[in-house]
């Protein structure tokens, strides 16, 4: 495991009940349309707001994340997987690599490097079904309260190139509150 990734573990498993997302925003009714019936991947679940407002009409849910503390959080849930780093491959229960029709995650891009992007981008592909559907948001500019040397600032042309380069499409994107961004995205070829 690298520096980088041995700082965000520690930064994590001292500051994950802290840092929660409290009352930010996150487009609930457009998730749970998207989750209904679907098999649910959430990387950074946090104090799992999302989780709490998505479990309940998806076909089955689990989470991944960096963080020891977080993962045993949700030991209650079928799956929940500690991922090491970007090219972890999360396994199902035949041995295969595990596909999701929905993959989500809510301030967790700010947490990823310039140079780590196409990386993640990457590890959210090997992870998508057929037709699946990646939906992300970003703060583009503010203080996220969080270690400097962990936290970045993506511009939105930065992020839909990274996606063009693991050929992905953007579906959707809506800019909301005056600093976030939400991205719905879809592997080249599916609609």
């Amino acid at each position: 495991m690298g520096s980088i990734q041995i700082e965000r573990v520690k930064f994590w498993n001292q500051k994950h009940v802290a840092v929660c997302q409290g009352q930010t925003w996150f487009p609930e009714e457009r998730m749970v349309q998207l989750c209904s019936g679907k098999s649910v991947l959430e990387i950074g679940p946090g104090d799992g707001r999302q989780l709490q407002k998505l479990i309940g009409g998806a076909k089955d849910y689990s989470i991944a994340d960096i963080c020891p503390a977080v993962v045993k959080k949700y030991v209650n849930l079928k799956y929940a997987y500690e991922i090491m780093s970007m090219d972890d491959l999360i396994i199902d229960d035949t041995d295969q690599i595990a596909k999701f029709d929905v993959v989500h995650c809510w301030y967790v891009i700010h947490h990823i490097l310039k140079w780590e992007l196409a990386r993640f981008f990457a590890f959210v592909c090997r992870h998508l079904a057929r037709n699946g559907v990646f939906v992300f948001n970003y703060p583009v500019t503010g203080d996220t309260g969080v270690d400097p040397r962990l936290t970045i600032h993506h511009s939105t042309i930065d992020i839909v190139r990274k996606l063009d380069k693991c050929e992905m499409d953007v579906i959707r994107l809506c800019y909301y509150e005056p600093r976030n961004v939400v991205i719905e995205a879809r592997q080249r070829g599916f609609r």
